[in-house]
């Protein structure tokens, strides 16, 4: 544990865009199992579907400040 945190203050940026690439996986797989969900009509499914739609939104929105972040710059 002690040597993974010391490597991530060493390469900040390799951290940092892992990170951001595992969000990027993890958005890609949440909008894959929301368009599989919303074409069911069972109820568990359509919870499902609501769960997954409130975290696509989320991320949408973390990635929409970092694209206003960026263009400020």
């Amino acid at each position: 544990m002690v040597r993974m945190e010391f490597k991530r203050m060493l390469y900040p940026d390799k951290f940092r865009k892992r990170s951001k690439q595992l969000e990027l996986w993890k958005a890609i797989t949440l909008a894959s199992y929301y368009e599989k969900f919303m074409n069911s009509t069972r109820l568990h499914c359509v919870r499902q579907a609501v769960i997954y739609m409130k975290e696509l939104d989320a991320a949408a929105n973390r990635i929409d400040s970092t694209i206003k972040t960026v263009i400020s710059l």
